[in-house]
């Protein structure tokens, strides 16, 4: 009876985990705040240094020998993901730190992860509608799913893919062992992000602007995984860039990070 009764509590759960509160509603999207996003921008090297790379951030992997991804005659970088998606959520924070350093993102919009999905409303941005530039890079980011409207797996498929695209999901994921999960992060056809890179769950009952306010303390658990997870991120750009722009890739902890993903 005791196995039979942690089987049927544990199926609860589980299930708890994944449908969410009946009372959910569905995710809303708005402009990305401009406090938000100043917090993002004014995090220093010195907070970066102090981050350093933290075991609680999961490493990118790493290909060597692969033919150069190029975009639009610049290096790039393809992103693959959705809004429903958790991890996805989780992702997107350190992308919007690190590709600010190299560039400028424009209609930034503010969600969460689906309400019905594990770690339930992760607040986070999204790449759909928005724009970047850089003069080191090209950036092409797909949301594929949009968000949750009323239930679990009631989302819509919000930006088709190209064959090259979709080519590249299948090809990447695929050597690691994925069957086109998101996100799919393609930096360069050298350095791949899939999956979530810290665990969602530090973010849990936060909101944008609790969350940017705690990037600001390099102590916070918040901090120690975005940070952590930017950085990485940045090491991989400057491998893809020949270390440009001069300054943000001559940071400290970023060289460090550079090397790492270099070795593999």
């Amino acid at each position: 009876m005791v196995v039979v009764l942690a089987a049927v509590v544990a199926a609860m759960i589980t299930r708890s985990l994944v449908s969410g509160p009946s009372n959910a509603v569905a995710p809303r999207l708005t402009s990305a705040s401009p406090t938000v996003l100043g917090d993002i921008g004014r995090v220093t090297s010195q907070e970066e240094n102090a981050v350093g790379l933290p075991a609680s951030v999961t490493v990118p992997f790493s290909l060597k020998g692969e033919p150069a991804l190029r975009i639009g005659g610049r290096p790039g970088v393809l992103y693959i993901g959705a809004e429903f998606c958790p991890y996805c959520a989780a992702l997107r924070w350190g992308m919007v730190m690190a590709f600010d350093r190299f560039g400028v993102f424009s209609r930034l919009r503010e969600t969460t992860s689906s309400p019905w999905d594990n770690y339930p409303n992760t607040p986070t941005f999204s790449f759909y509608g928005s724009r970047y530039a850089s003069r080191y890079l090209t950036l092409i980011t797909v949301e594929r799913e949009g968000n949750d409207t009323h239930g679990l797996g009631t989302r819509r498929l919000l930006q088709p893919l190209t064959a090259p695209q979709s080519e590249l999901w299948t090809r990447y994921d695929s050597r690691f062992g994925q069957q086109r999960s998101f996100p799919f992060l393609d930096i360069g056809n050298e350095v791949f992000v899939l999956g979530a890179p810290y665990d969602p769950g530090v973010l849990a009952g936060l909101d944008q602007s609790q969350v940017a306010a705690d990037l600001l303390r390099p102590s916070s658990p918040v901090a120690r995984d975005i940070i952590g997870a930017a950085t990485y991120l940045t090491g991989a750009l400057c491998l893809l860039t020949q270390d440009r722009p001069v300054d943000v890739c001559a940071v400290r902890v970023v060289r460090t990070a550079a090397q790492e993903l270099k070795i593999g």
